[in-house]
């Protein structure tokens, strides 16, 4: 093993510590007119998606409690699939909406929300 280097603001650094990374991490989505109908809620716009995560777009963030399973139906032109998720952020600015974990999906339904994303 290396000797711990310095970072450039001084602190010791072990290159030996694991670094954590983001796995299927979101892009921009708005362009495909995506929707997700959470729980009871009206339709609102998916603006960035990836294979496990999504943010939509709420005028009203604090409407869903953080980390409780919710239903959502994820909505394009040419199909919809139906997830479990957990909202695991809420932001005001400079964007208004939620953060959602997708913690279940159906393998038909995965294959379905992967076309709709185009993964």
């Amino acid at each position: 093993m290396s000797p711990p280097s310095t970072t450039s603001i001084g602190h010791d650094r072990d290159d030996s510590d694991d670094v954590e990374r983001r796995g299927n991490v979101r892009g921009p989505v708005a362009a495909r007119g995506l929707m997700a109908a959470i729980g009871r809620l009206p339709a609102a716009p998916i603006v960035e998606a990836g294979p496990k995560a999504l943010f939509v777009e709420l005028p009203d963030p604090d409407i869903l409690p953080l980390g409780v399973p919710t239903e959502a139906v994820l909505i394009s032109a040419t199909g919809r699939a139906l997830a479990r998720v957990d909202v695991i952020r809420k932001e005001i600015a400079p964007r208004r909406g939620v953060a959602l974990l997708i913690v279940h999906l159906s393998p038909t339904d995965e294959a379905t929300w992967a076309e709709m994303i185009g993964v």
